[in-house]
């Protein structure tokens, strides 16, 4: 092979490499199927909160943060979620709830965002610790918006699913008595 062929293929494999890698370092450690651990943190109102207690309930992990435009553009589609779903009666589950965690530098700036956006479910985690929170390394998330869809048992079932993924998902499971 000649030179300039030998360039083309190491071109090709450092490219193949890169996007492997981006990939892998996006996925967070937990996947489809498996079983979560609980998350164990402390709610903005100082109460404590364990990913346990909502175990018998669909749960949707929504890291995000106020700065991340992607985040900020889902929103209103999470938000219309817990409207529709919050109150639902499901076929095999007892609910659905959101926790959100987010990777924040100012406390007020999350605040404004969770009032504006109506982010009106109780479980919100937010750390000043960016991606160094302990949810965050705990879940392998580095990047942000991650949402993971939790059985409930507490099994991943969807990640990175949209909001629209999520509502046809939900809505196939409503009780129709």
């Amino acid at each position: 092979m000649s030179k300039s062929g030998w360039l083309v293929v190491a071109v090709a494999l450092m490219s193949a490499a890169g996007i492997i890698g981006r990939y892998l370092y996006k996925t967070p450690n937990y996947t489809l199927g498996a079983q979560v651990p609980a998350i164990a943190e402390k709610l903005p109102d100082g109460s404590d909160f364990n990913l346990e207690q909502l175990r018998g309930r669909y749960v949707l992990l929504d890291f995000w943060g106020s700065w991340c435009g992607p985040c900020i553009k889902e929103l209103p589609a999470v938000s219309a979620l817990y409207q529709e779903f919050s109150r639902a009666v499901f076929t095999d589950a007892a609910g659905f709830d959101i926790v959100s965690i987010a990777a924040e530098q100012d406390l007020n700036r999350w605040k404004s965002a969770v009032a504006t956006y109506q982010l009106n479910w109780p479980y919100h985690i937010v750390s000043t610790n960016m991606f160094d929170a302990p949810a965050f390394k705990q879940y392998g998330v580095r990047v942000i918006p991650t949402k993971l869809l939790l059985s409930p048992d507490g099994q991943v079932i969807g990640y990175n699913q949209t909001p629209e993924q999520i509502k046809g998902f939900l809505a196939a499971r409503l009780k129709t008595d």
